[in-house]
């Protein structure tokens, strides 16, 4: 009997306990009571996302928008690579990094870009795709690699026209819009700092920015000034066909192959050979090249009135590659090839063959690239009474690139026996030259007039660098110049 009144006392204690500790905490909780969350910031990621698509509404056209992070925190390392996440917009890249962008299937051309609301125009070098430009952007097109992405704020792509954006384009109007002081009153100072390791180029590549940033006389006056660098060492190796051509198909390049059976263009009759899609010249082939970038920006912004706004901005960019091109080609779209043997497959391409009478190339190119681009916009913003806003913008832009150094060496093997290539394997075809490619012996270095490109003949001056040949004849060079101004009132 005594046991069980202490076993309800202690039971009784331990009840005391718990309700003295309940009462502690109710205690507790009422006096953090006062203490409410006035405000939540978010921020990174997700408030870029929010903010594109409050943009997005406030539109009254098809927009898309895409914002940074954080200061000097766009989400990718390229502006091109930016506007890939935009449904419709895909990217042609130039040494794995974005160049140009094709919006709704029109190719950049049909692309208009403003860079702080006034149209402009950037051009750069590149890979020689053909067509005697040497890889230059001699177009319309807009290189978005020639700009640091952490000079830039936000970027929104126009799908549709409207009132109040000038006509010029089929595809879309992109805006690429610079950081500016009134996006974040006050005194700030940002900066960022990446090191990348390339295995494959063994190289190491830098990569910083900084912004600094303040506003004066309660938030009237403000003034910005921002820079981006890199560098980036890239080596691309594989091979490629130099595309597929047909000789029977109209503005081919490709001639008829040498072999028992008809190729008689006038009257179109084509042997089974003739008829089916070859590769034009398969090669292995090995791109370095070598970018340093930079990109400066300025901003001055005025508010003086509650209803106005005066801005002055700056923008510089300047982009200097050296580029190294080897190739180790066979010409088979030149006339006297004769077909050994192979067949075509089901989808009527000839995936492998054994051929004579080719000629093969050891082909090296060297390039020196500069693009230089500079832009000064002046622009306004009123609002006159409840109904009336007046705005407008004047600015001129200017681009510049030169490639002062371009040239190509090449040793040739005519006529060879037994030439073989097999693509069954896509991404690591075979290629068999009929000859040992790594004697000297076997090649010949003389200039050339036979069909493709010409050989470089090495009777020319050298520069003061020994290992380099410089062509005699006038660099390939492209401007762009831009002078607008406009107004708007609505």
């Amino acid at each position: 009997m005594a046991s069980t009144e202490a076993v309800r006392s202690n039971g009784a204690v331990a009840l005391a306990i718990a309700t003295l500790c309940g009462a502690s905490s109710t205690a507790a909780l009422a006096q953090s009571a006062p203490d409410t969350l006035d405000e939540v910031v978010v921020t990174g990621f997700r408030a870029s996302l929010a903010n594109a698509l409050s943009s997005k509404r406030r539109e009254r056209g098809i927009t898309d928008t895409v914002n940074a992070e954080g200061i000097a925190d766009f989400p990718d390392l390229n502006l091109a690579e930016s506007l890939q996440r935009i449904s419709g917009v895909a990217i042609d890249r130039e040494a794995g990094e974005g160049r140009s962008i094709t919006v709704r299937g029109l190719s950049p051309d049909f692309t208009r870009v403003r860079i702080g609301g006034m149209e402009a125009l950037a051009t750069s070098g590149g890979k020689d795709t053909g067509g005697g430009t040497g890889g230059a952007n001699r177009g319309r097109g807009f290189d978005f690699q020639l700009f640091a992405s952490e000079l830039f704020s936000r970027i929104t792509v126009r799908k549709t026209q409207s009132s109040e954006v000038e006509e010029g384009s089929l595809g879309a109007t992109v805006d690429l819009l610079p950081g500016r002081p009134f996006d974040r009153p006050g005194p700030l100072i940002a900066g960022a700092m990446q090191y990348g390791f390339n295995d494959l180029s063994r190289s190491f590549d830098p990569r910083g920015s900084l912004v600094v940033s303040n506003t004066w006389d309660s938030d009237r006056i403000g003034v910005l000034v921002s820079a981006a660098f890199s560098t980036r060492t890239v080596v691309e190796e594989g091979s490629s066909s130099g595309r597929w051509e047909n000789p029977s198909v109209t503005g081919n390049s490709a001639g008829c192959f040498k072999l028992a059976g008809a190729c008689d263009i006038k009257s179109g009759g084509y042997s089974l050979v003739n008829s089916a899609w070859h590769p034009r010249i398969p090669r292995y082939e090995r791109l370095a090249s070598k970018t340093d970038r930079l990109g400066v920006t300025g901003s001055a912004q005025w508010r003086p009135t509650p209803g106005s706004l005066i801005g002055l901005n700056v923008l510089y960019a300047r982009t200097e590659g050296e580029r190294f091109e080897d190739y180790l080609e066979a010409y088979l779209s030149r006339p006297g090839v004769t077909f050994r043997s192979g067949k075509p497959d089901t989808d009527n391409q000839l995936i492998s063959g054994v051929f004579d009478d080719v000629d093969v190339r050891a082909e090296s190119r060297h390039d020196i690239l500069t693009s230089d681009f500079y832009q000064a916009v002046f622009d306004y913003d009123f609002h006159v009474g409840d109904n009336l806003n007046v705005s407008g913008a004047m600015g001129r832009s200017r681009s510049l690139q030169d490639n002062p150094v371009q040239t190509t060496i090449s040793f040739d093997r005519y006529d060879v026996d037994g030439y073989r290539y097999d693509f069954s394997d896509q991404r690591s075809p075979e290629l068999d030259y009929g000859f040992d490619v790594s004697r000297p012996e076997n090649w010949r270095f003389e200039a050339s007039n036979a069909a493709g490109d010409a050989s470089y003949s090495p009777a020319t001056q050298r520069d003061s660098k020994p290992d380099r040949f410089r062509p005699p004849r006038p660099s390939l060079r492209c401007r762009a110049r831009r002078s607008d101004q406009g107004r708007r009132a609505h």
